[in-house]
């Protein structure tokens, strides 16, 4: 017995790699939250976010707009996530892939304060949003969202 302890003792560095290595490998929960966007208040479209929060409650991951849809379109994000307040705000990022024909560059990229609060037994999120496209000839909407976890809208049907 004492032998193995003075054998572990030597190699501490080795100890510690292995242990970081556990560590970093353990990958954080993905969170998915799906609702709709309403656009100027006259058009609705689904909306959906996968992401992680990491330790220093950073966010990042990705949204799909117009789900299953003619204009699918699935963008990085990034933001940060307030445990006390319960608040999340993120920004679209990037356009990495899309079913639409719009030119990339013609797209209008969300930028989401919101918050989620219990209603009904019910963690809901919901958010502001504002655009903004890389063109300035494109003119872009602001709006709400409402998202929620599948197994919250499950129970809601």
């Amino acid at each position: 017995m004492t032998t193995n302890v003075q054998n572990i003792s030597k190699y501490p560095l080795l100890l510690l790699i292995g242990y970081l290595t556990l560590c970093l490998t353990v990958e954080a929960q993905e969170i998915r939250l799906s609702g709709a966007i309403v656009i100027d208040k006259t058009e609705v479209m689904s909306y959906s976010i996968a992401y992680q929060v990491d330790a220093n409650n950073m966010l990042s991951g990705y949204s799909i707009g117009d789900l299953q849809g003619t204009e699918e379109t699935k963008a990085l994000i990034g933001g940060t996530y307030n445990p006390k307040d319960r608040t999340l705000i993120f920004e679209e990022k990037k356009i990495v892939s899309t079913q639409s024909e719009t030119p990339v560059d013609e797209f209008c990229l969300m930028k989401v304060t919101g918050k989620f609060e219990k209603k009904g037994g019910t963690s809901i999120f919901t958010g502001k949003f504002d655009a903004f496209s890389s063109s300035n000839e494109v003119i872009c909407a602001s709006g709400t969202l409402v998202l929620m976890t599948e197994k919250d809208i499950d129970k809601l049907t």
